[in-house]
């Protein structure tokens, strides 16, 4: 049984509305290591992709807009690690990271699950 959360209705809204924006918010990064995952997944296995020539890919650039670059090093990349820097890695370290981040914002929402369903 879980500890009750004693606040006035209005403290009780702003509390869960706060929560529930933050579970939304976690979803999205979820769903955005997901396909980073995914992607990192199709590059290491596709056997073409995966040559020492410099391939042409489709390079995201944010907001649903890519451009076309070539590709010097297919077997690394670069992953944001936080407060504007990256780290170089192999894709196996990359999926690893991506895994880790993975594992750990599903134990986040599940906590906000529980949370918004009262069972905190």
């Amino acid at each position: 049984m879980g500890s009750q959360l004693h606040l006035s209705d209005p403290q009780a809204a702003a509390v869960r509305a706060d929560a529930v924006e933050q579970r939304d918010l976690l979803v999205a990064e979820l769903e955005s290591f997901c396909d980073l995952h995914s992607n990192i997944s199709l590059q290491k296995s596709s056997s073409g992709g995966l040559g020492d020539d410099d391939s042409e890919k489709l390079v995201h650039l944010g907001a649903e807009v890519f451009a076309k670059a070539r590709v010097h090093d297919p077997k690394t990349v670069f992953m944001y690690v936080g407060l504007g820097f990256y780290v170089q890695c192999s894709l196996d370290e990359s999926l690893k990271l991506a895994e880790d981040n993975i594992q750990r914002l599903q134990q986040k929402k599940a906590l906000l699950d529980q949370f918004l369903q009262g069972d905190f």
